[in-house]
């Protein structure tokens, strides 16, 4: 009967604008019982409403999830669109750290490409985790086997720092993907101690984790380096000299000199990165002096310095630029040339590198060379993201 009549209904959903709309009188319980989506959106606890507007971000990252695949089935892709940028973005963490859901998820979605290749780039970039984790062996072997991004991927294992043990309990199930060959080899080398014809790898190198959405961890082992001074800032120790800690997002913590000195105040020397919108260009700094609270300063708040409306001293910073971050070899570098004006002393700025060589103002910001040794943009630009990370020796 509640199948066939709308009496005591306790839904109602409109579809279409003035016109040409249309409203529907449904029962929650068969809503629920019948689609994912509602069973969420029909939760009294499940998301927060204001002015019509839901908010994710008090909801979990399995929620958001769930939404997700409701929202596929129901062919909303501006929402799947909206909900995927919103876990890369603002979720990234709880996705790393539950790898194996969420491709068990995203991989039978057509159109979650965004977030498949965030996970499949970010496990390429540091696989421990994904490997270490307890629900590694529960992931479903067609999702490996349809991943045919793997096999450029299979020369650069270094399968014989796997122990005997590991190797039999988490390599071997794993078979058809390795081929008959490399199989064979890594059995007679694990069990004959024959070593496999091809050449083995080297260590693999530890990066430091870091927390960000601009930089990835080889990244901060360019600007480790370039901190160093080191003639090949592409050749990577084994050790981390440094340890980047995120102390500001944009994003997070809002696009203004205010949030940005509130976040940021009494660190020392600190590394800004800022991404261009409506581009893939990358450019930041590293400030050896840091950022300071001047109890003098009437004004309140200033940027980075012991007092207000001056150049500041230092031989060691530096500017840097990308054109594709995916390509290290594409970062460039730019020291000061002129130590005395390395720094502009400002609360007008929270960002200010010279004096117009980096300049940012919150979504604004300007790139122009006058004390540092190269051009880099040359131009104004708005901002889509900043970062500005600590660092520290470890």
């Amino acid at each position: 009967m509640l199948l066939e009549h709308s009496e005591n209904y306790d839904v109602k959903i409109q579809a279409g604008e003035n016109q040409n709309s249309k409203e529907f009188r449904a029962h929650s319980n068969i809503l629920c019982a019948r689609c994912p989506y509602f069973k969420s959106a029909l939760s009294t606890n499940w998301v927060t409403r204001k002015d019509g507007v839901v908010s994710l971000e008090k909801q979990s990252g399995r929620d958001i999830l769930n939404l997700m695949v409701a929202a596929d089935e129901l062919l909303l892709e501006e929402l799947v669109t909206y909900v995927q940028d919103y876990l890369v973005t603002d979720q990234c963490s709880w996705v790393q750290q539950n790898f194996v859901q969420v491709l068990h998820t995203v991989f039978r979605l057509s159109n979650c490409k965004k977030l498949q290749d965030f996970c499949l780039e970010s496990i390429c970039e540091d696989p421990q985790p994904f490997f270490i984790s307890n629900d590694f062996n529960e992931l479903d072997k067609e999702i490996l086997f349809g991943l045919e991004t793997l096999d450029q991927f299979m020369p650069y294992i270094r399968f014989t720092a796997i122990s005997r043990p590991d190797f039999y309990d988490k390599v071997r199930p794993y078979k058809q993907i390795l081929g008959y060959e490399l199989y064979e080899e890594l059995m007679q080398f694990h069990f004959k101690d024959i070593k496999p014809k091809s050449a083995d790898l080297p260590a693999r190198i530890a990066y430091s984790r870091i927390d960000s959405i601009i930089l990835k961890p080889k990244h901060a082992a360019v600007i480790s380096n370039w901190i160093e001074r080191k003639e090949s800032p592409f050749v990577f120790s084994k050790k981390n000299v440094y340890q980047f800690d995120l102390i500001y997002r944009g994003t997070r913590d809002g696009f203004s000199n205010g949030a940005i000195i509130n976040r940021c105040q009494n660190y020392g020397a600190y590394v800004v990165v800022i991404k261009i919108r409506g581009c893939n260009k990358v450019v930041g700094g590293y400030n050896s002096l840091g950022y300071r609270r001047s109890m003098n300063n009437t004004q309140g708040f200033q940027s980075g310095f012991l007092t207000q409306m001056e150049w500041k001293y230092s031989l060691d910073s530096f500017l840097f630029y990308s054109d594709d971050m995916k390509n290290i070899k594409t970062m460039h570098l730019s020291r000061v040339s002129t130590p005395n004006q390395a720094h502009y002393a400002s609360t007008h700025h929270a960002v200010n590198f010279g004096n117009s060589d980096l300049i940012c103002n919150g979504l604004s910001g300007s790139c122009y060379k006058n004390y540092y040794q190269y051009r880099l943009l040359e131009s104004e630009f708005t901002t889509e993201e900043i970062e500005i990370f600590a660092v520290n020796s470890q």
